[in-house]
């Protein structure tokens, strides 16, 4: 029993119709950022035939799916307070075509099979890789007259979790976790946060990726997180990218994407560190398989523009127009860690000394005024700003007036060079803020104090 007597890939299941090829759909940051706006973009441009929408909550689902009726998309809803005869009525009639869409709260667990399906909406961010599988896993799943099945994916999903053909074919469906059981199980309302912007080589290297993972030729249990990702790549994945350029992975690849990745991998330019570590791990599984287990036309190509600007050395950008602002503090260190973070990078570093008397909510406003000092050299506007402390938003946005001196202190100063800008800032979890994750990070490396000259 050591060897495996039959192995079922990716490809048998695309050939022998199990599953559909799919199209992944992330952000790309165009437009307006609140959640529900972007999702009903997405589905408007997408949503063609019968899909899903998951929700948070049950006051969640029905808000989202009055916000599609009034723009002209026929929505219900499947949750536990309706009966489950309206349930079962409402899933008939999406099957039917009277329905364009309905919006769930944790509707397609175990016991739910929904192969007609046509497209998908993961506007809950989930944070169970069960729950994630799950429900890609079903809309995958083919039927009559169906080819394709569209993933629109708003939080990135596909770039914290990737997804493995076994569990995608139900391999979790009678092992036991901590999701609830039962077509119209609830759980408690999560929390939704603000899209995850993409850009198209990020996206087109985690597409690239999928297809080796599905196959199980790449691994999905050490995904990194979505800060991490959109970060600048490190010098130690540029120099193990050159090692990978020397294998020569490209010549495994299907079609164009051959030469695509031939190119890309001499031409890294500015890849975030998600492009980057996809990229390796693709170009490994390639030398190690020297195969690739689908077509060429399951992965679709990057648009191109996207592909010309790589060739002149210029690659495509984070599409997030927001500044990300965060300053912090350690409790045992002297310094101060300002970081401005955009299009995907980090923009600008400051650090400098602390003072006992220096307030938190005041920090927050001078790295306002930091990520505005960057966003007025560049860029149209209205600016928009992201910092974690809903007391220095409102104050910058003059919702609140500070009371404290250091806080009154701080908004002078960014009034006295700021005041004429269009800005607004919101607010966004401190563990979703990428600034917020870079300013702790230049902290515990303990860089020497610079002078503030943006502050």
């Amino acid at each position: 029993w050591d060897e495996v007597a039959f192995r079922y890939s990716l490809a048998d299941a695309l050939r022998d119709e199990v599953l559909v090829r799919w199209t992944v759909i992330p952000w790309d940051g165009e437009g307006d950022d609140d959640l529900d706006s972007v999702c009903l973009q997405m589905i408007r441009l997408h949503g063609d035939g019968p899909g899903m929408v998951n929700a948070a909550d049950i006051g969640d689902a029905e808000g989202f799916a009055e916000l599609l009726r009034n723009h002209g998309i026929d929505a219900d809803t499947v949750h536990s307070r309706r009966s489950p005869d309206d349930n079962a009525a409402a899933i008939a009639a999406l099957e039917a075509g009277d329905l364009s869409c309905i919006v769930h709260v944790n509707m397609l667990a175990e016991g739910v099979d929904l192969p007609w399906l046509r497209w998908l909406c993961l506007r809950r961010p989930v944070s169970a890789r069960v729950r994630f599988i799950q429900e890609v896993g079903r809309v995958l799943r083919a039927s009559p007259g169906k080819d394709r099945a569209i993933l629109m994916d708003p939080h990135d999903l596909f770039g914290a979790f990737g997804w493995n053909l076994a569990e995608a074919l139900g391999e979790w469906e009678d092992k036991p976790h901590g999701e609830p059981r039962g077509p119209y199980a609830q759980r408690e309302p999560s929390t939704m946060r603000s899209p995850t912007a993409t850009d198209e080589w990020t996206a087109y290297c985690r597409r690239l990726l999928l297809p080796l993972q599905a196959a199980g030729w790449a691994s999905t249990r050490s995904i990194a997180s979505c800060v991490w990702r959109r970060e600048l790549p490190t010098d130690k994945q540029m120099r193990y990218l050159q090692v990978c350029r020397g294998w020569r992975p490209w010549a495994w690849l299907p079609g164009d994407h051959a030469q695509l990745v031939a190119n890309l991998l001499s031409h890294p330019g500015q890849l975030t560190r998600g492009a980057v570590s996809d990229l390796i791990t693709v170009s490994k599984a390639l030398s190690q398989h020297r195969a690739y287990p689908v077509d060429a036309d399951v992965v679709d190509l990057p648009g191109q523009q996207v592909t010309t600007g790589l060739t002149r050395g210029r690659a495509a950008g984070n599409g997030d127009p927001r500044w990300y602002v965060a300053g912090v503090w350690l409790k045992d260190q002297p310094e101060i860690a300002v970081v401005v973070f955009h299009g995907g990078r980090v923009a600008g570093t400051w650090t400098m000394p602390r003072h006992r008397a220096d307030d938190w909510t005041a920090l927050q406003v001078t790295a306002i005024r930091a990520g505005l000092h960057l966003a007025s050299q560049q860029g149209s506007e209205p600016h928009v700003l992201v910092t974690s402390s809903t007391l220095a938003a409102a104050v910058a946005n003059r919702e609140a007036s500070p009371r404290k001196r250091p806080i009154l202190d701080a908004m002078r100063q960014l009034d006295a060079r700021f005041r004429r800008l269009d800005y607004r800032v919101e607010v966004i979890e401190s563990g979703d803020n990428p600034a917020s994750q870079y300013a702790f990070r230049t902290l515990r490396r303990r860089p020497e104090a610079t002078p503030p000259e943006a502050m």
